[in-house]
């Protein structure tokens, strides 16, 4: 099984999704689901919401080491560009993290 981390549909983009497989979006406000089923792809689209409660139990348990975060690197929030041409590069094994 693969997992990808992010998706870019769009003119121009390659298409990060194997015939057959599946495509998730978790937004605050869903956009437009692409319409993938000429390659059996099947499209999922959940949105959340603002939840403290939820979030402090989240940041628990990343400080207990109880759920552990994949991020590729963090960047200052200075160093915005170099963050974004890293992303650019692709290869991720990881999130790509600004920190404010």
């Amino acid at each position: 099984m693969q997992t990808l981390d992010w998706l870019r549909i769009g003119q121009g983009d390659r298409l990060l999704v194997a015939d057959g497989g599946r495509y998730a979006s978790i937004a605050s406000q869903a956009g437009p689901v692409p319409d993938l089923s000429h390659r059996r792809v099947r499209t999922t689209v959940y949105q959340v919401r603002e939840d403290g409660r939820a979030l402090a139990e989240l940041a628990a348990a990343v400080d207990a080491g109880r759920l552990k975060l994949r991020v590729e690197a963090p960047y200052a929030m200075q160093d915005f560009k170099a963050a974004h041409e890293h992303f650019q590069r692709g290869s991720l094994t990881g999130k790509i993290a600004l920190i404010f």
